[in-house]
């Protein structure tokens, strides 16, 4: 099986939806030439997309890497039922659900398990950004698995089936989903000239063994290449996985910062390399419509959360109703 440069990492996907054309908005460019960089971006339209279907070998394959990742300890252990209550809507809130995917059967049917899972929170009036992420080993139900791993849903089910449970067990208004395989993310990473991350003197070591003829990071903002961000987002051998999604989510804030600082010309070229490599099931609609209200996102800081609660000291658990009523307040602002 060949080992792609996979990773568990950030998200740039559904952020970039927003923020590679920001200027092109500001600048009043004509809707004919954001239509041509719209066409770019893989559309699924909802209710069209396929499950592939997968050969005895590829199966076995497949369920023995789910078997072994349970038995490794990557399963969190949630409560029985989903959470009361009503889904929450609001017309200036709009929720993506953002799927970063590696896959392991690269010349198979496999679509790749869904190996980093955020929401970003945009809205549209206020210009106020959360960011979630959501730890892939979640226990949910899966279509004719009993129970798997969140990041095995999307192999076994669909993104649309990943946007349904997060719909049932967190109570989230979700409008769509943008997907993503990071085989080529250091591509991404470059195309935008690097991001600017402050890294820790662990962090600037950790990351810097691996490249032993190009060391250079020190503690401190260091501007990263692809690769060393690529690094960076994967890196948990100093910690845990936990910390590596606030790396991830850190990883999308310096993208952000990142995409405001770049020319019209940059902005095109890194629209170029971004846009086809993302699937979703948005409408062209949905995305110039968030387009529109892109200048409130400028300069903004992502509000950022974790899913589910890490106590210390105190097993991983997904309570779903707790859960559901902390996204709410996060999103929403406390009830009444």
């Amino acid at each position: 099986m060949k080992k792609n440069k996979r990773t568990s990492l950030l998200i740039l996907a559904g952020v970039l939806l927003v923020l590679v054309v920001l200027g092109l908005v500001a600048s009043k460019y004509l809707s004919r030439y954001l239509d041509r960089k719209l066409d770019k971006i893989s559309y699924t339209p909802t209710g069209t997309y396929v499950q592939p279907e997968y050969t005895e070998e590829e199966r076995e394959l497949l369920e023995e890497e789910s078997r072994k990742e349970k038995e490794a300890g990557e399963s969190i252990e949630t409560s029985d039922a989903p959470p009361e209550g009503e889904v929450v809507w609001d017309s200036d809130v709009i929720n993506i659900l953002l799927l970063g995917t590696d896959q392991r059967l690269p010349y198979g049917n496999d679509p790749g398990r869904a190996d980093a899972i955020q929401v970003i929170s945009l809205n549209r009036s206020t210009g106020a950004i959360k960011l979630i992420s959501f730890e892939r080993g979640i226990m949910v139900p899966v279509p004719d698995h009993d129970i798997d791993l969140l990041t095995h849903a999307f192999r076994w089910a669909g993104p649309e089936y990943m946007l349904s449970l997060f719909r049932d067990y967190f109570l989230m208004d979700m409008a769509g989903y943008a997907q993503v395989d990071f085989e080529n993310f250091i591509e991404i990473i470059d195309a935008m000239g690097g991001i600017d991350v402050e890294l820790s003197e662990v962090e600037a070591w950790a990351i810097d063994k691996e490249f032993p003829y190009h060391t250079h990071l020190t503690e401190g903002v260091n501007r990263l290449n692809g690769e060393y961000a690529l690094k960076y987002c994967r890196l948990r051998s100093i910690d845990s996985n936990w910390h590596r999604i606030e790396r991830q989510r850190t990883a999308i804030q310096a993208a952000m910062d990142r995409a405001k600082s770049l020319s019209l010309k940059e902005l095109d070229a890194l629209a170029d390399v971004v846009l086809p490599l993302i699937h979703t099931n948005l409408t062209k609609e949905q995305i110039s419509d968030l387009l529109l209200h892109a200048n409130k996102y400028l300069g903004a800081t992502a509000e950022q959360m974790t899913v589910p609660l890490r106590v210390p000291g105190q097993p991983a658990r997904c309570d779903f109703q707790f859960e559901a009523e902390r996204i709410r307040e996060l999103i929403y602002g406390p009830e009444g």
